[in-house]
């Protein structure tokens, strides 16, 4: 399993790389695209040639969980997740943002334990279409649901601090209303939408999820019998898949918006699953994912500020085990924008 994971991990920065290096060529798609698209300037006021400069606080956290199937009893992982400080700008197509930890805000290893983390993200967003590519690894996690278990009255949650998770993926997406409606206005926000609108969004995805942890998913404060019900020491699925959903965008009081989407995808999975024992279980089929986005904000030419917040759950069956995961992006930011066209 260990050989599996850095293979995974490996595999997962050379996405991550091969994304940066084919940013010149996105960039080139992007200036075509917002050529060959005319938007409704009576509906969406373009901003891309002025340079944004924005501070923002975010906050990531994956987690997952493992159900039963024959009892329904859950085991609730979390990783001792950390807000975020930094500093990004925009200028036409490129976009930029590094956040930095928060030293003074952080202060309950001793309740959640550590986790070591890294989280990388790109985000491409054309004026009819959009890419997104990330990746996720964590090694430690505590349990968060122990009193379903037992009579937990210590100040430190049961803890597995060698428990690591690392998660990839690459999504595209299609936007049918990009003349009316701009998915940059709610998430970019280097063009302004005037009116309210949706569309639909139809695109597809390619996820990698895997899990591990070398003494099993029950720590050693868990009765024993525990062992038995979630009889696993970790998983690993690679999903390919479709997906169709829609957004909307509600203007309201002139310079007030809130954006909502929703896009479920199915897809096809090949999964494997090790026990305690080291024995190894296949399961190939059909799953399920969904991504919601919620943004709301205030526009003005010159400045904006807003919260954003991005969802995206999967889910994976095997024998008696249903594995399931969630990774949650949330960001609030302030920023203003500067004209930097000659006079």
């Amino acid at each position: 399993m260990q050989v599996k994971l850095n293979g995974d991990i490996r595999l997962g920065i050379i996405l991550v790389l091969l994304l940066c290096f084919s940013v010149p060529t996105f960039s080139q798609d992007l200036q075509k695209d917002d050529k060959i698209v005319n938007i409704n300037t009576t509906r969406i006021t373009d901003l891309s040639n002025n340079l944004s400069l924005w501070l923002y606080g975010i906050n990531k956290i994956y987690n997952f969980s493992i159900v039963n199937k024959e009892s329904g009893q859950m085991l609730d992982f979390r990783p001792n997740s950390a807000t975020k400080m930094g500093l990004g700008f925009n200028y036409k197509w490129l976009g930029l943002g590094v956040a930095f930890n928060i030293p003074w805000a952080k202060n309950d290893d001793d309740i959640y334990g550590h986790t070591q983390r890294i989280d990388l993200q790109i985000n491409i967003f054309a004026r009819s279409f959009g890419f997104d590519m990330s990746a996720q690894y964590y090694k430690g996690y505590y349990i968060a649901n122990p009193n379903d278990y037992m009579n937990w009255n210590k100040k430190q949650y049961p803890l597995l601090e060698d428990l690591i998770t690392l998660s990839t993926e690459l999504s595209g997406y299609y936007f049918t209303n990009h003349k009316k409606f701009s998915y940059r206005a709610a998430f970019v926000r280097n063009e302004i939408q005037k009116k309210s609108a949706g569309s639909f969004i139809i695109g597809g995805y390619l996820r990698s999820d895997i899990s591990t942890s070398p003494g099993g998913y029950i720590p050693d404060e868990f009765p024993d019998e525990y062992k038995d019900t979630f009889d696993i020491s970790g998983f690993s699925s690679v999903n390919i898949g479709i997906t169709a959903g829609y957004t909307y965008t509600l203007v309201f009081l002139k310079n007030f918006f809130i954006n909502m989407s929703l896009v479920p995808g199915i897809g096809y999975k090949r999964s494997v699953m090790y026990d305690n024992n080291n024995e190894l279980y296949r399961n190939d089929g059909a799953s399920m994912r969904l991504v919601g986005r919620i943004a709301l904000g205030y526009e003005h030419p010159e400045f904006f500020l807003g919260i954003t917040s991005i969802s995206t759950s999967n889910s994976i069956s095997y024998d008696n085990v249903i594995a399931s995961s969630s990774n949650s992006k949330f960001r609030f930011f302030v920023g203003k924008r500067f004209n930097c066209k000659k006079k």
